[in-house]
């Protein structure tokens, strides 16, 4: 579908990866072992210790800077419905647990969201009432049913609510997102595997993620420790004397591109009634081999 089309769901997309691979970025940032992740089960992202959340995440991706968390936003208040209505059912106790808005837009200076960055002009009390008059004053369907999840707690639980959330705006984009995870792997291995290294790590975790999300019974989130097992074997693979062979597949190659010592196994394979095609299979694999054997010795001269 064409990007510019009303029905393009690349926004979307977008946003759901980042919140994949943020995921990872803060998993592997975690101080403690034990922390795991879930994706889409008690929030966005949720980071768990022994089955019970410690914080839960909410991801709001803008594909342009320039966008506001302002006291009407409907990103904001989108936000709070869910919390409000999960703390209304008594499913989220937000005492125990830390509330977080990661969002690429920025919060306006002197709106609740500035308030409830986690700086010295923090001040939730002024924050939950900025809240309350936009949320009372808006003509806005998403904002007034908001309003009303969170104008049903108590005095007390608003509070309570509020004081739990702190707002992470300005986060950095799912690019960014990128060069975080690979600045996070940076002492993992040599400086110029870290890309390659980064790749298969992302790779293996997209992977994980979408087993998470089909089966959340049997894989009810994703550890660190996994993570910290998965990078040890991919670890593993970026030593010198064992590095993978990352290069495009040679197509259509004959004996014309051997030097003249090298040919003696294509006469071989013609002696055993080889066809040409399973040869220029093998002068292909050859190729790339010789290419790896000359990189790996490359290395060992450094």
């Amino acid at each position: 579908m064409a990007s510019g089309s009303s029905f393009s769901a690349a926004a979307s997309a977008l946003g759901y990866s980042y919140q994949v691979r943020y995921g990872l970025v803060l998993l592997l940032e975690a101080k403690n072992p034990a922390s795991a992740l879930s994706l889409e089960k008690l929030d966005d992202v949720a980071f768990e210790e022994s089955g019970e959340p410690t914080q839960v995440l909410q991801f709001k991706h803008r594909l342009t800077r320039t966008a506001a968390l302002t006291d009407s936003s409907t990103d904001l208040w989108k936000t709070l419905r869910v919390w409000a209505t999960k703390v209304g059912e008594g499913t989220l106790d937000p005492s125990t647990t830390i509330l977080s808005i990661v969002t690429t837009a920025i919060a306006p200076a002197d709106s609740a969201a500035s308030l409830l960055r986690d700086d010295n002009e923090r001040d939730e009390g002024v924050a939950l009432g900025k809240l309350r008059d936009a949320g009372s004053r808006s003509d806005n369907d998403t904002v007034k049913i908001a309003y009303k999840a969170l104008d049903a707690l108590t005095p007390e639980a608003q509070d309570s609510l509020v004081s739990a959330i702190t707002v992470l705006d300005a986060s950095p984009d799912i690019e960014r997102a990128r060069q975080l995870l690979e600045k996070a792997l940076f002492y993992s291995t040599r400086p110029e595997f870290v890309a390659p290294l980064c790749d298969r790590l992302e790779g293996w975790w997209f992977r994980s993620a979408v087993s998470h999300l089909r089966d959340p019974q049997a894989i009810p989130s994703i550890s660190l420790r996994e993570v910290r097992y998965q990078l040890a074997d991919l670890q593993e693979q970026f030593r010198l004397d064992n590095l993978p062979i990352d290069f495009p597949l040679e197509k259509d190659l004959d004996e014309s591109e051997l030097k003249p010592d090298e040919r003696t196994f294509v006469e071989q394979l013609r002696l055993v009634l080889v066809g040409s095609e399973r040869i220029k299979k093998a002068i292909s694999d050859y190729k790339v081999g010789q290419r790896g054997l000359n990189r790996r010795r490359r290395f060992r001269a450094i």
